[in-house]
């Protein structure tokens, strides 16, 4: 059973920025977290938002598109 995650509003999802002369693009989601495991998480009775921060960028050796996603947790406040 996989509780319903309601993905938070928040501004910006995604942006570039430029470090060394190279282009990162980097983005991320807010979703609530079904603590009470009632099926669908709630900012009201839950309180605790997951965070999924995602940086990408071109590989110049292979040039293939990279990325690394940093996963963390906040309740209210």
């Amino acid at each position: 059973f996989t509780a319903s995650r309601p993905v938070y509003t928040c501004v910006p999802t995604t942006a570039t920025v430029t470090v060394g002369g190279k282009p990162y693009t980097w983005g991320y989601t807010v979703s609530y977290v079904d603590l009470d495991a009632s099926g669908t998480a709630s900012e009201n009775s839950d309180g605790l938002k997951r965070i999924d921060l995602t940086v990408s960028w071109t590989d110049a050796v292979w040039r293939a598109t990279k990325s690394i996603t940093a996963v963390t947790m906040r309740t209210r406040g």
